[in-house]
């Protein structure tokens, strides 16, 4: 793997993690780290923090966001989204 690819991709991780509170999933989306790819193995121990779950099911990542966020985290997603809806149809 480039080295110049290993540091862009733990930049992006620390974009997605401000604070201790902050949660984030990163999607890779690129067959060479698929679980038979040609860099999964070199890319998991030289990028992806202690303790990262690799799953290829988006269901692991519906259950992970509803294990760490509580259930006021939803709701005022929703109540933004029916915001931005409603400006746009104004507009």
């Amino acid at each position: 793997m480039l080295p110049e690819t290993a540091v862009k991709t733990k930049q992006g991780q620390g974009r997605g993690h401000r604070t201790e509170n902050d949660t984030a999933v990163i999607a890779y989306l690129d067959c060479r780290l698929a679980p038979d790819g040609l860099y999964l193995p070199h890319f998991a121990s030289e990028v992806f923090p202690a303790g990262c779950v690799v799953t290829h099911d988006i269901d692991d990542v519906t259950e992970f966001y509803i294990a760490k966020k509580p259930a006021e985290y939803f709701e005022q997603h929703k109540q933004h989204e029916h915001q931005q809806h409603t400006q746009q149809a104004v507009s």
